[in-house]
């Protein structure tokens, strides 16, 4: 189940995004670790709700994207020094790493 925010405006979220925030980044991250194994292209991993615009923004990851996605937030963890997060991002990396390697016929 991807994590629910809500935010005034899009500037807002905007900010989140760039102030780093962990707890938008631990959402991500639990989106992509709860389906690394999965067949879905595409995982729901966060629903923002704009209040000044009374919608909703469905943010979704691609599997395509999982690794960049999830070194990106790991930037964000070390940056917060959540580093028990860390290791399990990197080992989420490194598996899928393999995986892609393994499918490649690298292996």
């Amino acid at each position: 189940m991807a994590l629910k925010i809500s935010v005034k405006n899009p500037e807002e979220f905007e900010q989140l995004i760039k102030d780093k925030n962990l707890k938008i980044s631990k959402g991500i991250v639990t989106g992509i670790l709860e389906n690394l194994t999965g067949k879905r292209k595409n995982i729901h991993v966060l629903e923002v709700f704009i209040e000044e615009e009374d919608s909703i923004v469905d943010i979704t990851v691609h599997r395509d994207d999982f690794i960049d996605t999830l070194k990106e937030n790991l930037k964000t963890h070390i940056y917060h020094e959540d580093y028990e997060a860390c290791v399990g991002i990197q080992s989420a990396i490194d598996y899928l790493n393999k995986y892609k390697n393994e499918k490649k016929g690298n292996i």
